[in-house]
């Protein structure tokens, strides 16, 4: 049964558990007294305007129909149209001085549309683009060039459409904290109406811009607006009426601006506002997590009843049977006390903190997470995860997310296919034996295995073997040194000998894994692990985000300021904004998720002592910086497993970080902009041990580093 199924059964008891009778009196306990208690105060201010991109991206969707040869013709001298001419000059002035965050795309359009200004980012190139904006001058120059080609008729539908795709494709790719301050400008050129098709009317026209707009709100762009202007070249007062009126009423429904023209030679941008948005910011939030504390109340259910003396279980028949005698009529004619056997998993005392006293795990009581995967020692215990490794089977799925959900297996190395490698390939085929490059292999995934090495499986087959009927790895100072990673290789005979020299070959590491003909996965940090993708640096792989619906762009895809971490470690719905009260315990799941609280059990009796607690106060404006004085009190400690192989995870030590989101004042709704700080705590119970001694720690607002470039494993701070 996974958790869902799991949760349920629980809850059913634990809910029974928290009925309350007038008639009935609970013994009450001694509550054992720990000192586990952490406050993070200090400093934090939001960066300067200046200090954020701001993004800018201009499209330009510009006519090549027959009638611009009349309308618009080349230069006799430059051999450039008027409509080139000004496209050029615009992103020439806009690119001025290297600006960061400007892009410029290109579409052309007659009776169809073309994006000209396509560039892939990715490493290696694929086949699609990343992008259709770009700030290569190549590039730009070429696209520029080919507006100068005619053809066939004018179709604004078409035209709106490709516009409509290229932009689209942007904002879906974009950090989504930068879309609020970024600033989208679509210049429109024509000289003429759209040609009456079907589906090419001047109401397909007025339809297509207002699809723009209504694009740009769903992705909250900061600024969006949609320019035209018309090249009239005399061709009667008529014509050029209707074509200026829709061409008008275009601008006003993009909310931009109009020109008309009279001759290609006097076409230009200038009554365009091109420049960047600037904003003053706020800090909008701050919440904590302990990532080593636990407190989800379904995770008490892996527990598989009935558990033995002394477990929870045997403490839960022991309450139902106290307090509820005659349960068995409540829960049905079959259903009597539930009589514990000895299954021998007992729940050490250390691996939940016992805030009322009764010797079990329960509701709003913390569960110990060496490992901060999300998922507690006790369960992992139970299910056979390992409780020192976030990712038991190295699958790019942490073992919580993979225990939640019912088609993955924590232990199932096969399952979640977050990576696809191709077979791997001799880097120098034609290599003559006894040279460096004899025997060296390559996989085009893995680009830097040349360079810095992978985990040094053994994958790689040497073909100096290959007519002996032998296979094993080239053995060279390079692969000592960078890692080993290409082809299939048997294993090699202890009486093998090397066929060019026709000594002995030395036995084969056994700590070597064979190789199975696929490139390993990438390995910078050579900890003997994969490292996935993770495009936001949230600490959630990007195929942990494709199973959760959140975006591989943000630290927060529901704007509900509550990162999507928070929401996946804690059993939140990071995709959908939290204003629900699932417990009916009188608090939104949102605000129970930033307190470390469970939405998932009504712990109201308690909540008061173990509720984290943030205030954030503002200290004034100064150079458009605001900073904030803040503590968050009452963060959990708990003790984690001993750990010979590393300093963390395990040995005692929390790791605990501070979220604070960031916004622009005059946008309240927008995603905010996050800056972390880590701070590194160590606890033992026993003789209350801390490190730090008080249990507080005062930051700097230099300690917060921008999401984007923050990384746990350099950026935490240790006492």
């Amino acid at each position: 049964m996974k958790a869902a199924g799991l949760a349920r059964t629980v809850a059913l008891s634990l809910a029974l558990i928290g009925c309350t009778d007038s008639g009935l009196q609970r013994q009450e306990r001694p509550v054992p007294s720990r000192d586990d208690r952490l406050s993070v105060g200090g400093v934090i201010c939001t960066r300067p305007p200046r200090s954020r991109i701001t993004p800018l991206r201009v499209l330009f969707v510009v006519d090549a129909s027959d009638s611009m040869d009349i309308t618009d013709p080349q230069d006799p001298v430059t051999l450039e149209t008027g409509r080139q001419r000004a496209v050029r000059e615009t992103w020439t002035g806009l690119l001025e001085g290297e600006p960061e965050g400007v892009r410029i795309g290109v579409v052309r359009f007659s009776s169809e549309a073309q994006s000209l200004t396509g560039e892939d980012l990715s490493e290696p190139p694929d086949s699609l683009s990343d992008t259709f904006f770009t700030a290569n001058r190549d590039i730009l120059a070429t696209a520029t060039d080919i507006l100068g080609v005619t053809n066939r008729a004018t179709n604004y539908a078409t035209a709106l459409a490709e516009a409509f795709l290229v932009l689209r494709t942007e904002m879906a790719s974009a950090e989504e904290d930068s879309l609020p301050l970024s600033r989208y400008v679509v210049v429109f050129l024509s000289d003429g109406l759209p040609d009456g098709d079907r589906g090419n009317t001047r109401e397909d026209a007025i339809d297509g811009v207002q699809e723009l707009v209504d694009l740009a709100r769903i992705f909250r762009v900061g600024s969006f607006e949609v320019n035209t202007a018309y090249l009239s070249a005399g061709r009667g007062p008529d014509l050029d009426r209707e074509a200026q009126e829709l061409l008008q009423e275009m601008a006003q429904v993009g909310g931009g601006s109009f020109r008309s023209f009279p001759s290609g030679e006097s076409i230009n941008f200038l009554f365009i506002d091109f420049t960047q948005i600037r904003s003053v910011f706020r800090i909008d939030g701050l919440a904590a997590l302990n990532l080593n504390a636990v407190t989800e109340i379904a995770q008490l259910a892996a527990l598989p009843p009935p558990m033995g003396a002394g477990s929870f279980q045997d403490a839960l028949n022991r309450a139902l049977n106290r307090d509820f005698p005659d349960l068995g009529g409540l829960l049905g004619p079959d259903m009597g006390p539930l009589e514990p056997v000895d299954m021998g998993i007992p729940i050490s005392p250390r691996s939940f903190t016992d805030r009322d006293g009764d010797e079990l795990p329960g509701c709003g009581e913390t569960l110990a997470d060496s490992d901060a995967d999300g998922l507690s020692d006790v369960v992992e215990s139970v299910i056979g995860t390992d409780a020192l490794v976030p990712d038991t089977d190295d699958d790019g799925v942490r073992d919580v997310i993979e225990w939640r959900i019912d088609e993955l297996d924590p232990t199932d190395p096969d399952d979640a296919n977050c990576l696809v490698l191709e077979p791997c390939e001799l880097a120098f085929p034609g290599a003559a034996p006894g040279t460096p490059e004899f025997g060296l292999c390559t996989c085009l995934s893995n680009a830097n295995a040349a360079e810095e090495g992978t985990n040094e499986i053994c994958d790689c087959a040497d073909p100096r073997f290959a007519e002996t009927g032998l296979a094993g790895c080239y053995v060279d100072p390079r692969e000592l040194r960078t890692g080993r990673d290409c082809v299939d290789n048997p294993v090699v005979p202890p009486d093998a000998v090397d066929p060019m020299t026709g000594l002995p070959l030395p036995p084969p590491d056994p700590l070597m894994e064979l190789g199975d003909g696929i490139c390993d996965c990438p390995d910078e940090n050579r900890d003997g692990l994969c490292d996935y993708p993770d495009r936001d640096r949230d600490l959630l792989t990007d195929c942990e985000e494709q199973l959760f619906g959140t975006r591989q762009t943000s630290y927060d895809s529901d704007a509900d300021a509550v990162p999507d971490l928070f929401e996946v470690l804690r059993g939140g719905a990071p995709s959908d904004p939290d204003s629900l009260d699932v417990d009916f315990d009188d608090a939104r799941d949102n605000d129970e998720l930033l307190a470390s609280t469970d939405p998932l059990c009504d712990e109201s009796g308690i909540r008061s002592r173990i509720s984290v607690l943030t205030d954030l106060e503002s200290q004034g404006t100064m150079n458009g910086r605001t900073c904030y004085d803040f503590e968050v009190r009452n963060l959990t400690l708990v003790p984690t497993l001993p750990n010979e192989d590393a300093a963390f995870p395990g040995n005692g030590w929390n790791r605990v970080l501070i979220y604070g989101s960031e916004v622009s004042f005059d946008d309240a709704e927008a995603v905010g902009a996050y800056r972390v700080a880590c701070v590194m705590v160590r606890y033992e119970p026993d003789g209350n041990f801390k490190n730090p001694p008080s249990g507080r720690v005062r930051l700097s607002d230099e300690d917060f580093v921008d999401a984007e470039l923050f990384d746990p494993d350099t950026n935490c701070i240790w006492p």
